[in-house]
């Protein structure tokens, strides 16, 4: 007799970041935490939207996108994007900027929270998602 498991489908997570380096590190990260995640990563909100098919639970987005782009959509736009096509998926705003005007802004447009790219953000950003999986 053959013992056939079912496997679960893995959480898809997209990381949206224009800085190559941290963009990496942070899906390494996440794919450390858990071997239960399919981590994609995007260095604009314009791949991001593309992509959105694959049904991501969580997006962890950039909110300076155009840094090394010029003219590339910002990670509000994005947000705003992401929310008009599916409102279930969580976003989680990834900024080095640590003006609370910017966090109630994005707030305001739908996202899950706002993290300040500092030493705790990966940390931070994991227990989020851990979170958001709980509650579902």
């Amino acid at each position: 007799m053959t013992n056939y498991s079912i496997q679960e489908p893995k959480t898809v997570i997209f990381v949206v970041d224009d800085d190559p380096m941290f963009l990496m590190m942070l899906r390494e990260h996440l794919r450390e935490q858990n071997t239960d995640f399919d981590v994609h990563a995007f260095d604009s909100g314009e791949k991001c939207l593309e992509k959105l098919d694959l049904d991501p639970q969580v997006i962890v987005l950039d909110y300076l996108l155009d840094a090394t782009n010029q003219g590339a959509a910002n990670g509000l736009e994005i947000l705003q994007e992401i929310k008009a096509k599916d409102e279930d998926i969580q976003v989680i705003i990834l900024s080095g900027q640590g003006r609370f005007g910017l966090a109630a802004q994005t707030l305001m447009k739908g996202a899950y929270d706002y993290v300040i790219k500092d030493q705790d953000a990966f940390e931070k950003i994991n227990q989020m998602i851990q979170h958001i999986l709980e509650n579902e």
